[in-house]
């Protein structure tokens, strides 16, 4: 069998093209990150997905969690990292890996593993949701591998049920999910702040009902698995597409968590 790489869709559009230009960019968003304090031993992260620009910022808030945690490790290598994410350019019901052996974006190539996943190339081909991702995870991890999971609804426990075995303390599961979309900033940050709430209190039944997010699936899968392992929520960041474009009138929020157990 032929071993292919997945060629990044986005790059020069949701984040620079180049490769030194990406370095620098990234490293300026993680340095101006505080001294991460932590609570734990990390397992999970919820992070944005959109352009550079408008959620780098937010994103970097929780890699610097991940950071200190490869950091930390006994060894360096050999991470892991269950990318979830929601299906935007196809339609979806359950979770699906890529058939690819690696993932490129300008800082270099990934491989991937796949767990006995179904296997669709095409709902990843041209998803921006993970591959924004890896910049990020490039620089702050020194040897990685990453599963790809992109899913619209599906349920949250038997998913649950599917990624527990596989978070060993080498494994992070990384959500990709902004928040909501296209209202007013003030409506906007009322909503948000709801979904906020409810995310890092583990209200899932208060998520379900009224959570905002593109990757709502996925973030209930990692809700669900913190109920049953006993993971705390710890709410990092948050910020709006309006507080980098000025433009108010509809806007797209981006919010950051960290999970300990």
């Amino acid at each position: 069998m032929e071993l292919t790489t997945r060629k990044p869709a986005v790059a020069g559009l949701f984040y620079p093209g180049n490769r030194k230009l990406l370095h620098k960019k990234v490293k300026t968003y993680l340095d101006e990150v505080p001294e991460v304090d932590e609570n734990g031993t990390l397992k999970a992260i919820i992070v944005p997905h959109a352009g550079f620009a408008y959620s780098g910022k937010v994103a970097a808030c929780a890699f610097a969690h991940l950071r200190k945690w490869n950091a930390e490790r006994e060894h360096s290598r050999n991470a892991r990292i269950i990318l979830f994410g929601p299906a935007h350019t196809m339609s979806v019901k359950e979770p699906v890996t890529d058939g690819n052996a690696w993932w490129k974006t300008p800082l270099g190539e990934v491989p991937v593993f796949a767990e006995g996943y179904t296997i669709s190339s095409e709902a990843h081909k041209d998803e921006h949701c993970l591959e924004v991702e890896l910049p990020f995870l490039q620089e702050v991890l020194e040897d990685f591998m990453i599963l790809p999971l992109v899913c619209g609804k599906t349920d949250p426990e038997k998913c649950a049920d599917r990624l527990i075995p596989l978070l060993d303390e080498d494994t992070i599961l990384l959500i990709s999910s902004d928040l909501s979309h296209y209202h007013d900033d003030h409506t906007a940050r009322l909503l948000d702040m709801a979904t906020i709430n409810a995310i890092r209190n583990l209200d899932i039944s208060k998520f379900s009902n009224q959570g905002d997010a593109c990757g709502k699936a996925a973030i209930l899968v990692v809700m669900a698995i913190a109920k049953r392992l006993g993971w705390n929520c710890r709410f990092l960041e948050y910020r709006n597409s309006g507080d980098t474009s000025g433009q108010l009138d509809s806007v797209v929020g981006y919010a950051s968590f960290a999970f300990y157990g």
